[in-house]
Parts: structure tokens; sequence; C-alpha cells
């Protein structure tokens, strides 16, 4: 279970690792138009983290939440901050400092102790011009060679993407679903990607054997401010 946490972790990270690439390409094409949107982007309003209160975690900054049963643990505040490399012993101040000169941002992390399906949320802080110019499908279709790299080097196999339309919080949102197998064991991944203000938001639904990634999106619901 443990290396099963570490996979998604890190599979995740070269989910933004990919994005950050593209990004960066996107701002060599469009650099003029970022020096005259850099003012307003840099004033757009500031990450919240979420928060989670009997079996629920509710973000405000980024508009959604989610319901879990109890066979399902949350990663603590603690848990969260050391994927964030954040020292368990540091001051709110320098917290708050981190995470607003980070680039790539976990939110949430949770997992079924009974299936080891997970679920996390990740952010990466780009500018709102390059957030709004950002096309998702042509972004997940970048990240493939990445990611199937990433998985091979863990010695997946049988590695296989679609680019489809998922439904999240009532809404048609395109997603990545990838397949593949670990350790013989078939392993399904979807993603949906949600832009918020200068960030974009990475929701990641794991499981294995059989495909329920997209029950597990399912549990999210809108706050009505997305």
């Amino acid at each position: 279970i443990i290396m099963k946490k570490f996979l998604i972790v890190l599979l995740a990270m070269a989910l933004t690792v990919s994005l950050a690439s593209c990004s960066k390409d996107e701002e060599n094409v469009t650099g003029s138009v970022e020096t005259s949107t850099q003012t307003s982007a840099e004033t757009d309003e500031a990450f919240e983290k979420g928060g989670v209160s009997q079996q629920t975690y509710k973000n405000e900054f980024i508009g959604i939440g989610c319901t879990l049963d109890d066979d399902w643990t949350f990663y603590t505040d603690d848990q969260i901050a050391q994927l964030n490399g954040i020292a368990a012993d540091a001051m709110d101040e320098e917290v708050a400092e981190m995470i607003a000169n980070a680039t790539i941002i976990y939110d949430m992390f949770a997992e079924n102790t009974a299936t080891a399906e997970n679920v996390n949320i990740n952010l990466e802080k780009l500018t709102r011009t390059k957030v709004l110019m950002l096309d998702i499908e042509t972004m997940f279709k970048s990240q493939t060679p990445s990611l199937k790299s990433t998985y091979e080097n863990m010695g997946a196999t049988e590695f296989s993407y679609t680019i489809e339309k998922t439904s999240f919080t009532g809404k048609d949102q395109v997603s990545m679903k990838v397949k593949a197998k670990i350790n013989g064991v078939d392993m399904y991944q979807t993603m949906v990607a949600l832009k918020t203000g200068q960030y974009l938001t990475n929701i990641c639904a794991t499981s294995y054997q059989t495909d329920t990634t997209e029950e597990v999106l399912g549990k999210f619901f809108s706050l009505g401010n997305n």
C-alpha cells in the first residue's frame, strides 16, 4: 500500500511537471500578452487550502468538495505539508510564504483503505493569462510521453490512454484516462483539470483491478462558486 501511495504521488508530479513544460512553451509564443497582463495576474486572489470535517473535504478557493465514506482516510495537515516539502515545525508565517511561492501545491490526498483507491488534488501556479489560454485537451495530449515514460521507469507495462469527457461536479469536463499494469495488476487513473484563477487544479483518481475512477470523481460536488 505504501508503494501504491508513492506511485500515485509521483505520477501526479509527472503530470504537473509536463504542464510546466507546456506552459513555458506558451510563454515564448505569447510573451507580449504576458507582459501587459502580469500586474492583473499577480493581484488574483491568493490560494487558500481546503479542509476536512467529518469525511467531507471542501475548498472554497477551488469551489469544490467531496464526501467519502468511512473506508476512506484523508491525509492530515502534517502529511499534506510533507507532500508540499514543508517541515512539520515550520511557523505559520513560514508556511504561508512557502505556499505563496510554491509552483505546485498539494491540497488533498485520500485513500480507501479497503480497496487502495486514491484521489488527490494539486494546483499549479501559472498566471491568469496562461491559464485562460491553456487548452486542456491539448495539454493532456502533450503530457502523454512524460506519463508513459514515468510508468515504464517504474516497471509498468501496457500503457494506454484516452481523452474523453467525464462528468465532474455536474459538468462534462475533458479528462485523461490512463490504464497500465504495475506488478501485473491493472491500474486505472482518470485526471480532470480545472482552471482556477491563476492556478490549474488537477484532480486525479486511481483504482486497481477494476476501473472505479469515475465513481470516485462522482463523489465531488460544486460549492457554487466555480
